[in-house]
């Protein structure tokens, strides 16, 4: 079920300041998570701590749940403690489940499409 995403056409309805910033994710479907390797690969429009908007090669249902392997480049995690060390080899690594809220053909890159995705949980 696609659902549009206009901006134009929505009152603002996000919780959290997101940050435009383009990195790439791993996603699996999460009734494949006790076995997931996070086949899929998509690259993050933007992120807040609520959700992420991201660029998939695929349409993915409203309510899917998806896992999604999180790595931040120049970041490092200690006793879930995290740091910044600006060093380009150092990738801290967040595991979450995420709810499709949305998805659409995007705009901007053709045959991708750009997926709206709440935040549910983090994984162990």
């Amino acid at each position: 079920m696609t659902t549009k995403n206009d901006p134009g056409n929505k009152r603002e309805r996000r919780r959290h300041e997101r940050l435009t910033k383009k990195f790439n994710m791993r996603y699996s479907l999460a009734d494949e998570v006790l076995d997931t390797n996070f086949a899929f690969e998509g690259e993050i429009i933007d992120i807040s701590a609520g959700g992420v908007r991201f660029l998939s090669p695929e349409e993915l249902t409203k309510n899917t749940q998806l896992a999604i392997l999180l790595q931040f480049q120049g970041w490092n995690v200690q006793d879930e403690n995290w740091f910044q060390t600006d060093d380009k080899n150092d990738h801290g690594e967040l595991a979450v489940i995420g709810v499709v809220m949305w998805s659409d053909a995007s705009r901007n890159k053709t045959g991708y499409y750009e997926v709206g995705v709440r935040f549910a949980g983090r994984m162990q």
